[in-house]
């Protein structure tokens, strides 16, 4: 039976204390198994205080690993919280940026938009004085042609009444 693993787990190690114990009270156990019996426990003994020991090393560590963890995170909390300060500063400020120039933007766009509406007022307002003027001088012209052919209207008239007047006293002389 080796006592080497009983060193290392303590666990086996009292399974076969107790195997043992139970064979020296059954009156079974040579002397060399009360002997291996002995150092059994003896690398128990050792095996629990380097166990012990390395549980407190262990502990030891772990608190240290906690502490600086603790540590980094805080560290990690602070600079994130300043990181998010720092993102809403100039969020805000890259949001009141957008602002004024979307102001500015819309007051150029009214100012301009303003400008092409008085553009297009006078454009019309001068396009339809040229209507007017072009609708008026064609109405002079339709006046001016509608009298001209009214006056050879009126001569020719004139002209074949004087005709026929002649005709009819031509021929009432004859009659």
């Amino acid at each position: 039976m080796s006592t080497k693993p009983v060193a290392k787990h303590g666990h086996i190690g009292l399974l076969i204390i107790e195997s043992k114990s139970n064979q020296l009270k059954s009156g079974k156990s040579t002397s060399s198994e009360i002997k291996s019996g002995k150092s059994v426990f003896k690398d128990l003994k050792s095996g629990n205080s380097v166990f012990k020991e390395e549980l407190k090393s262990g502990k030891g560590l772990l608190l240290e690993d906690l502490k600086s963890s603790k540590g980094a995170l805080k560290l990690d909390l602070k600079s994130s919280k300043g990181a998010l300060r720092e993102d809403l500063k100039s969020s805000k400020f890259a949001f009141k940026e957008d602002l004024k120039s979307s102001k500015f933007a819309l007051k150029e766009d009214l100012k301009s938009s303003k400008g092409a509406l008085k553009l297009d007022l006078k454009s019309s307002k001068g396009a339809l004085k040229l209507d007017l003027k072009s609708s008026k001088g064609a109405l002079k012209e339709d006046l001016k042609s509608s009298k001209g052919a009214l006056k050879l209207d009126l001569k020719s008239s004139k002209g074949a009444l004087k005709e026929d007047l002649k005709s009819s006293k031509g021929a009432l002389k004859e009659d």
